[in-house]
């Protein structure tokens, strides 16, 4: 992933349905307050789980038990990223790597690296059909 892009932090919201939001990333931003803001659900407890060396994804420990519709658009992503397949249910937040030295803080994304996440995402899990020739 490229590091590269404006100097304004993002993080990414992945809907349930495989929709993204790209929503404002401070450092006093919790996890859960994005989603909360951006999305239909309410995030109850949000745990980090570094995917790779510059994306963190934030899932919700109790949105299973809350009803919450299973995240496969997010274990999809995880596969193409390289990481541990783990079961979400409810939006996932996307933001970028951990920084340990800030209490545990996770970075900001980039939009170019928002960007690329998406069209990573797009591009692997879509099958656009070729034009049949007779």
């Amino acid at each position: 992933m490229s590091t590269t892009g404006t100097a304004r932090p993002f993080a990414l919201i992945m809907q349930t349905d495989g929709g993204f939001v790209l929503a404002d990333w401070t450092p006093t931003t919790k996890p859960a307050d994005s989603i909360d803001h951006e999305s239909a659900y309410s995030a109850f407890r949000m745990r980090p789980l570094p995917v790779h060396p510059t994306v963190t994804l934030w899932g919700d420990d109790h949105a299973a038990w809350r009803g919450l519709p299973v995240n496969d658009s997010a274990r999809r992503l995880l596969r193409l990223l390289g990481a541990p397949q783990f079961l979400f249910c409810g939006p996932v937040l996307l933001t970028g790597a951990m920084t340990y030295s800030m209490d545990g803080y996770a970075e900001g994304l980039t939009e170019d690296q928002a960007l690329q996440l998406i069209e990573l995402y797009l591009n692997c899990s879509l099958h656009i059909p070729t034009q049949r020739t007779r």
